[in-house]
Parts: C-alpha cells; structure tokens; sequence
C-alpha cells in the first residue's frame, strides 16, 4: 500500500516530503536516506555531510553502511573522474567489509576504467581475500610503485595495511610485521586501515615467538580506540585478533570473552570480515574448552557467512574449524565433507596449503588412518621453513604429524622431528604445545622399549595440562598413558587414568576415542563404564529450543527458519538430542517430550 500511494505521487511532491521528513527523523542515516531522495542534483552541502557521515563509519568499521554511503555520493557527484574514484572507495570498503559478492560486479567496472594506485590497491585487496596471491601482489606492488602520498595521504598506509594482509596469507611473519609497521607510520590521524594494520601486528609478533609483545601492543591500541570513540569503535578488528593471539597463547577464557563480543558485533555493524575471523575462532575456543555443542553453533556461522560472502582464502581455515567436532565425534559423512571443502589447489596461500591439510589431517587421525595424516601433512611439512608454520599455539599440526609418524614405525624421523619442535615449546613455554609433544614423546619412548622416559614424559606433559582449561587433550592424554601403563603391567593405575578419559569422551560424545578407551579397560579385565544417559533437563539452551520445536511437530526446515539457524545445524543438535535423552529417532523424541509434559516435567528453559 505504501509502495502504490508513493508510486501516484509527483516527483516534486516527493521531494517536498522527503525534505520535511528529513527534519523530522531522529536517526542520521535515515535523515540522509531522505535528503539523497529530496535531491535533483548535485548538492555540495549534502555531499559534505555524506562525506563526513562515511568518515565516521569507516572509523567505527561499519563497513556496509560506509559502502552504501559512499555508492550515493558517486551517483551525485558532478564529475566522471569523481564518480569513478568515489566507486573506488565504495568496492574498497566493501572488500574491507568482507562483502565480495556485492564487490565482485563492480571491480569489473573498476577493471575498464584508467588504472591508478587506489584502483590497484583496492583491486589487490580483492585478489587476496579470493585467494590468489599472485594477482594481489602483482596489483599492490603497482600500486605502491604509483602512490603519490602528497596527492592521496591516506593511500600509502592502506596498501601498506594490504601488503601485511598479504603477508598473512603467505605466512611470512617477519615481512607482515613490517608492512603493519610501516602502515601504522604511514596513516593519516583516525584512518581505519591502521587500527587492521595493529591487529596485524600484534599476530605477526605473535608468529614470531614475540606474542607477550604483540598482546601488549593490541591492549594499547585497543584501550586507545576504547577511551575516544567508544567500543563499538576501530576496535572490532583488533578485538578480533586480541582473541586470536589469547587462544594462541592458551588463554582460553579471555579468547572466549573477547571473541564473544567481537563476533555479534561485527556483524551488526556490517564487517563480515571480522565476524567471519571471529566465529571461527570462537569455534576454535569452545572445542579447546570441550563446550562441543556451542563449536557446532560457531562454526555453522562462519559457514553461513563464508558462503555468503564468497571469501576464497578462509574457506580452508572455516572448514578446520567445522571439522572439529564431526571428527572427533566419529560423523564421518560430515568430517569428510568439511575436510574435502578445505582442500587447497595449485598456486593458494600457504595459509590455505595449512588449514587444509590440518582439516584432512584430524579426520585422519581421529579414523586411525595414519597414513593418510602423513600424505595430508606433507604439503605443510614443505612450506618450511616458515617461522607462522611452527610457532607453537596457531597451527597445532605437529603432534598429529610426530604420532602419525610413530604409529606407521618410523620411529627415527619421528625423534628427529619431535626434537626440533620440542626445544622451540620449551623456549616459548608453550603449555599445551609441551603436553601434545609430550604425549607423542611418551609415545615414542613407548615404541622403542625405554618405559621409564615414556613414563616420564607422561608426567611432565601432565603437569602442564593440569593447569589449561583443556578437557579433550586431557582425555586423549590419560588415554596414552594408560595404554602405555597397561602395557607395562600396571593395571591399576592405567584403570585411573582410562576412566578418566573415558569420562570426558562420553560426555563430549568423542565415539572412536572413547571406543578405543574401553577396548584398553577390556584389556586391563575391567568392565567400561556404562556410557550416560541423559534426561531432557541435561540439554543445552540451544537443544532445549530445538527438541520443543520437534515436540510442535516442526520439520528441520521450519525449525531452522524460527531459531535462524541453518538445516544442517539443527541436525547436529538433532543428533546429540537423541544420544543424550536416549532415543533413536524422531518419532521416539516426541513420544518422550510428551510424556514428560503430561508428568509436568518439561523442558528446561521451554520457550
């Protein structure tokens, strides 16, 4: 109805109303929206205010908005020349928001016109987050080669902020450290690239051993960007990356809480980029922390907007992180699939070359395929020597390799390996880096006969766990050592340990881990502990929704168009509905909800 009454109205009798409406909004955007619709032509005045409200959202990271805006600013501008650098900024600031489907269209309107060093610059950063490193490099090497800082001040730190990018992607640590630096020395006061250029940095110090240093420098910057503008301010990149370097560090809890807040809000404010990152590595988080279900929930989302969004380079680093849980859970089906969407052709990254052979890697190794884990880690072991590779805490490749190499014999390579890797965790003080190679260690020493040093190593890798919030690697912990002790005739104390670990795989539901824990109890002339069964009041607030929408009669589609999440995501809650309340179907966990509503129970939490 609105649409037809504003179709019949004149042209000119629009624009008066659009004028007054102007006055009347409270909302700054809003009131623009009816200014630009108010308009017959170019108007300085509103122009300026456009500019400045652009500024302002490009300085918060709202990036969507700061693209829309500058998009109208071009349609009302005088000039060719200026409409088409105004279509410039406009595709850049959708690439910094990590919109690329919406960019794609009109980079090949960028592509026909003059080339110059912003259309370069903009055209490189594209070409990064596409996954091509050789058209990035060759368009922000011309364009740095082009750069006039008197003609364009804010340009040099931009591209320098892109070169770091770059740097990222190649896992060059040295050189993305420098090119962060030399951003930040290049930007203008206020100017959005130096605040990515710092979270840069702060990774980059991170990769080269340097973390304490590079979680001080974001904690400058970020209380800085917090004191003048506010928190939803420049700092949604570097909350991003504060969380990333904490979860390197093993600092579990404080990656959680920045990453939590991170995450909503970049997505609210329109920067895909940043939400992507932080979903994924807020996925990361809670399958360290053993919370399974909230990895599921994370990952599902970063998954939504990596398809939405179309970026190429972080799809092998999303699809890691979605590979998780299928993987240790024993979902093969789904383990598989994530793991073959990692993969990494010819001529990518290397920190797609990594992630995908990470995510092909853990499936490996949770199937006790150890062959396939060698073949998926050898892309990896070829990118070194790279400092980003091995640093421990960012890419936890090592131990799956180092047990690998162990489990098919070749226990030779495997110390020599272990060796190296070992003495750079000490050096760092690494903890869970330590208890990993400490467990392949015990391994080892194990396999060639020298139980003492097994035991050993065994214990010190406990040591450093006892202190991590990190319940999977505990288990998986517990589990070697009790294979180890059962082996060396000491039931009872590998009985200890494999209960231990039993307990935790049954609770986050690790079927082949736990699996294998009860075949050692079984050999160690012990009964397994009778896996847990769980009533609904043991569900999370996530399947709580989900198994009183089934008890509606809500198909998966309906399901997942009310709680807005996707079909495959309430599968997966699905799946671990049934397990815990001890049915096998759909049909069974009506029957179930229903009785307990007739006893008066419900659900926790029944919306």
């Amino acid at each position: 109805m609105r649409t037809a009454v504003y179709d019949q109205l004149s042209l000119a009798r629009r624009a008066i109303l659009h004028a007054k409406a102007a006055r009347l909004v409270d909302d700054e955007a809003e009131s623009l929206r009816h200014r630009v619709s108010a308009t017959h032509g170019a108007e300085p005045a509103l122009i300026a205010d456009l500019e400045d409200y652009a500024a302002r959202e490009a300085a918060r990271g709202a990036w969507a908005s700061t693209a829309s805006t500058l998009a109208i600013i071009s349609r009302l501008s005088p000039t060719k020349s200026a409409r088409q650098q105004l279509l410039v900024r406009a595709v850049n600031a959708m690439i910094a928001g990590g919109d690329l489907i919406r960019a794609k269209p009109y980079a090949q309107q960028i592509m026909s016109m003059r080339p110059s060093p912003r259309s370069d610059a903009t055209l490189g950063h594209l070409a990064i987050l596409s996954g091509d490193p050789a058209e990035a490099e060759r368009r922000l090497g011309s364009a740095w080669r082009g750069v006039d800082r008197t003609e364009d001040p804010d340009l040099p730190a931009g591209i320098a902020q892109r070169n770091a990018l770059n740097a990222m992607g190649r896992l060059e640590a040295l050189e993305m450290v420098e090119w962060a630096q030399q951003s930040i020395s290049l930007a203008v006061p206020g100017q959005p690239e130096s605040a990515d250029a710092a979270a840069m940095l702060g990774i980059g110090l991170g990769f080269l051993g340097r973390a304490d240093e590079g979680l001080a420098t974001q904690r400058t910057r970020l209380s800085a960007a917090t004191s003048m503008t506010g928190p939803g301010s420049d700092g949604l990149a570097l909350r991003m990356a504060h969380g990333w370097l904490h979860l390197a560090t093993d600092d579990i809890p404080s990656a959680l809480s920045e990453l939590s807040a991170a995450a909503p809000a970049a997505l609210q404010a329109g920067s895909y980029r940043v939400a992507l990152y932080s979903f994924t590595w807020l996925a990361r988080s809670h399958f360290s922390s053993g919370d399974w279900d909230e990895a599921i929930v994370d990952a599902d989302r970063a998954l939504t907007l990596l398809s939405e969004t179309e970026h190429e380079w972080l799809r092998p680093l999303v699809r890691w992180a979605a590979t998780a849980v299928p993987a240790a859970r024993g979902e093969w089906e789904t383990a598989e699939h994530h793991a073959q969407a990692a993969a990494a052709g010819p001529g990518s990254y290397e920190l797609m070359v990594t992630c995908a052979g990470m995510a092909t890697a853990q499936v490996a190794d949770a199937r006790g395929d150890h062959e396939s884990v060698l073949r998926a880690l050898e892309p990896v072991l070829g990118l070194l020597p790279r400092e980003a590779i091995d640093e421990p805490g960012f890419w936890p490749w090592q131990h799956l390799y180092a047990d690998a190499l162990i489990n098919t014999g070749r226990l030779e390579e495997a110390e020599s390996f272990l060796r190296v890797r070992e003495d750079l965790a000490a050096r760092r003080h690494h903890r869970s880096t330590i208890a990993r190679l400490s467990r392949s260690r015990g391994r080892l020493e194990a396999a060639a006969g020298r139980t003492p040093a097994a035991l050993a190593a065994f214990q010190l890798g406990a040591q450093h766990l006892e202190r991590l919030p990190l319940p999977f690697d505990q288990a998986k912990h517990d589990l070697a050592w009790g294979q180890v002790l059962r082996r060396d005739g000491q039931r009872r104390l590998a009985a200890e340990r494999l209960r231990r670990a039993a307990e935790v795989f049954n609770t986050v539901q690790a079927r082949p881990f736990l699996e294998r824990t009860e075949r050692e109890l079984t050999a160690c002339g012990l009964l397994p502990a009778s896996r847990k069964s769980y009533d609904l009041n043991r569900l999370t607030p996530h399947e709580v929704t989900v198994a009183n929408l089934v008890g509606r009669g809500m198909t998966n589609r309906q399901i997942a168009a009310d709680v807005m999440i996707s079909v495959k995501t309430v599968q997966a809650h699905l799946t671990k509905i049934y397990a815990k309340v001890g049915v096998a179907s759909r049909a069974e966990l009506m029957v179930k909800i229903h009785q307990d509503h007739s006893r008066g129970a419900g659900t926790s939490g029944t919306p």
